[in-house]
């Protein structure tokens, strides 16, 4: 009775062992695939996982670490990035808990808007601050690209100030740099037309007859009178007087003296001397029969004549500040005609708010194009000194003259 006592205790031992064997056995098992689950991002199965687990090994951190994703998942970054930081530094969680941060910072810039813009690249910097974990290379270049279409669209409606602030803030960002030195350089800016003005102008010249008179009667001409006048002076010789002048020559003043040393004559060797001459210029004065002219009177016929010329005498001018552009209508007695036509069209823009204004030239085609009251658009290229009447891109429509 007693060893069948005894062999049913020893069983019950057993049997608890294996149950406690058979226990943390699936409790491992669960730890592992609850673990895989979190790596391969099924982060809701792997929460159950967890949950079930209780305080087995870090069972707990891996469940709030699991929460803490799921919630960044389901766009609670802010609650996300809390968790992360208070697991410090399990796992990933360090930087978990900057990505979702900076997902939360990046959610606050964009509900501000547009004017957010240098949030938006703080954030960009955030991001990049994480390298290549999750997406934060991409959305740090979308933060920054945003930036840059903001600043071309400022371009774009001339506001050059704003998009060169931005275009600098982005540094080295795509071709940030190009399209600052472009925009420094070539810019576009906006007008109001305060006026137009015409002019056209058709000069009148008269067919005048004038009194003129020549050695020869020109073709056309009507003579009148003929006289002999004197035509030109012939210079002759009349007498002859004395007179002096000054002249100079070359005479010798003295001798200069030099020796050498060299053959003097039978084979006899030494010093020989020789002298030069030394010229001077002496001045004299001579006396000349010099010729006293005279100017003999040459005659020849003269004509007096009446001779006809096309002169302006008046002009006719049509002008206005509207679109209605035409000639004048004139009305030519028997000695005239119409001489040169000229016109011209000029608009004027409001340069600034104290109402200075500049007025330009422009071909009639483009200037029926302009409206008072409207708006043009001039391009300045700095680095050309160059200025053009354009559209709103800054494609060239026309050159400008200004009109002073």
């Amino acid at each position: 009775m007693r060893s069948r006592k005894n062999l049913f205790l020893i069983l019950l031992l057993a049997l608890t062992v294996l149950c406690l064997s058979s226990c943390q056995e699936s409790n491992e098992s669960k730890y592992k695939n609850a673990q895989d689950l979190l790596f391969k991002g099924q982060y809701e199965e792997a929460i159950k996982k967890f949950e079930e687990l209780a305080d087995f090994e870090q069972a707990a951190s891996y469940l709030t670490y699991c929460k803490a994703i799921q919630a960044g998942l389901d766009g609670n970054f802010k609650d996300a990035a809390s968790a992360f930081e208070e697991l410090a530094n399990f796992e990933e969680s360090t930087h978990y808990k900057a990505y979702y941060q900076t997902r939360y910072n990046e959610e606050e810039a964009v509900a501000k808007g547009a004017e957010a813009w240098k949030e938006k690249l703080h954030v960009a910097t955030g991001y990049e601050a994480l390298g290549v974990f999750l997406d934060s290379k991409d959305r740090a270049d979308r933060l920054r690209q945003e930036v840059y279409d903001l600043a071309v669209k400022h371009a774009t409606e001339l506001d050059y100030e704003a998009a060169l602030e931005k275009l600098t803030a982005l540094e080295e960002f795509g071709d940030s740099r190009s399209l600052i030195e472009h925009y420094t350089d070539v810019q576009t800016k906006e007008y109001l037309v305060s006026g137009l003005h015409w002019e056209r102008k058709i000069q009148i010249e008269e067919n005048v007859a004038y009194s003129e008179s020549g050695w020869d009667i020109p073709e056309g001409a009507e003579g009148t009178e003929e006289k002999e006048e004197i035509h030109h002076y012939e210079r002759t010789v009349d007498h002859y007087e004395p007179a002096t002048v000054m002249r100079s020559k070359r005479e010798i003043d003295h001798y200069k003296k030099y020796s050498t040393y060299g053959e003097k004559g039978n084979g006899i060797s030494g010093e020989i001397v020789f002298s030069s001459p030394v010229y001077t210029m002496k001045n004299y004065v001579d006396i000349i029969a010099a010729p006293v002219y005279s100017q003999s009177p040459v005659y020849q016929t003269k004509y007096y004549y009446n001779l006809r010329h096309w002169i302006q005498t008046r002009e006719a001018v049509n002008s206005g500040d509207d679109h209605s552009a035409t000639w004048p209508e004139i009305q030519l007695s028997e000695y005239e005609r119409e001489g040169e036509r000229t016109d011209y069209y000029t608009f004027t823009i409001t340069t600034d708010e104290k109402g200075s204004t500049r007025t330009f030239l422009v071909p009639e085609e483009i200037w029926n194009g302009i409206e008072t009251d409207g708006k043009i658009y001039l391009t300045v290229i700095k680095s050309q000194n160059t200025e053009f009447l354009s559209d709103k891109a800054g494609e060239k429509i026309a050159d400008l003259i200004e009109y002073k």
